[in-house]
């Protein structure tokens, strides 16, 4: 894939996980809380799943894809299978991120709401709604190097071999 065809399929991909957080604020303000949690917790596999095609291309593993991606469940990136293919794509450690610990509560109160029925206090769906932000952004800033010399830390290009 060359760098103008990569550039030009990022740039035409429809902005789904910025027009999901506006709903989820949305839906916020509108005092829709659970709602609120779903669609930023959506907002946030969806752009995981982006960031993990586009790596799986920069990598030149594309043909694995398929294979690889039939195995997870979702795009969860607190669930340790899509997590580590995420990791291991990337080479960004995103566990040790700021905003882990909230977005690992994010998704439970998110699994709550959705299997439970669990209520949600307006409190928590702020706090879903912001923690969203921060990881789409950082997933978004992640996606941007793919396909730079500068994919930061030991990723599996640059290790050395054994």
């Amino acid at each position: 894939v060359s760098m103008n065809e990569s550039l030009r399929l990022l740039v035409a991909e429809r902005d789904y996980p910025s027009e999901l957080l506006h709903s989820a604020r949305q839906m916020l303000a509108a005092g829709r809380f659970e709602v609120a949690v779903v669609t930023s917790q959506m907002a946030c596999e969806v752009c995981a799943e982006r960031v993990i095609r586009t790596y799986f291309k920069a990598r030149g593993v594309a043909y694995l894809e398929a294979a690889v991606e039939s195995l997870l469940s979702s795009y969860n990136l607190s669930n340790d299978k899509g997590r580590r293919l995420y990791v291991a794509l990337t080479g960004d450690q995103i566990q040790h991120q700021h905003f882990w610990t909230e977005y690992k509560t994010m998704v439970s109160l998110r699994n709550k709401a959705v299997h439970a029925g669990s209520r949600i206090q307006e409190s928590q769906a702020q706090m879903v709604v912001r923690t969203a932000a921060s990881v789409v952004k950082h997933l978004d800033r992640i996606k941007g190097r793919a396909f730079t010399a500068d994919r930061g830390g030991d990723t599996p290009c640059r290790r050395a071999p054994p």
